[in-house]
């Protein structure tokens, strides 16, 4: 654990992940801080590469509009350090909404993006409490209004081609994202007991 510590991406993790905690902050709205940090983090690291595949498939203004979700994301972290923490998280969801309905509206129906929405549906119940059931219902609603709009077809694709091509990249995406998910969490909660720690002997 103290060589993890000294790692300097380890640094820079610990202090983005504790950001808008100290030690006055109680323990379980620490922990809901925590997990969206962790969330914001991983989302950031994935938005990279998913521009870059758009742009690959010839889809410029997209990635374009993907890439600038990065500064979105980073603004999660700002309205957290403000103490902000109610609007922080929802602006997170609100928006991991948002490229997913980007995602499956320009791939199609045959992609079968549009079925993640069924993990996107149980994220409100992680960040907040039940008591907030009006921002919870809303985001479980935007969540189903997007899984229908791709599900009818309501939008025509942008990206044409065939289907097996697109269940081809839709596999691999959410193969990169649960793997990335995966190996970040198991990383990051070694890290957070770190943060945890460091609270502790302060």
């Amino acid at each position: 654990m103290k060589n993890l510590r000294n790692i300097s991406v380890v640094k820079l993790y610990r202090e983005l992940s504790s950001i808008g905690i100290d030690k006055f902050t109680p323990e379980k709205e620490r922990k809901y801080i925590l997990l969206g940090n962790s969330i914001n983090l991983t989302t950031l690291t994935l938005i990279v590469p998913y521009t870059f595949l758009f742009y690959f498939l010839g889809v410029e203004k997209l990635a374009l509009l993907l890439g600038s979700f990065f500064f979105l994301f980073s603004f999660y972290h700002f309205l957290t350090y403000k103490r902000y923490y109610f609007l922080s998280r929802a602006l997170m969801l609100i928006s991991m909404n948002t490229i997913l309905g980007i995602y499956a509206i320009v791939l199609g129906r045959d992609s079968g993006l549009h079925f993640l929405y069924f993990v996107f549906f149980t994220l409100p119940f992680l960040l907040f409490s039940l008591r907030n059931y009006i921002l919870v219902s809303f985001c479980c609603v935007s969540s189903f209004v997007f899984f229908c709009l791709v599900r009818f077809q309501l939008f025509e694709p942008v990206v044409i081609m065939n289907s097996f091509a697109l269940q081809l990249i839709s596999a691999v995406m959410v193969a990169v994202t649960f793997g990335w998910l995966l190996l970040n969490k198991l990383y990051l909660l070694r890290v957070n007991r770190i943060v945890e720690a460091d609270l502790k002997e302060t």
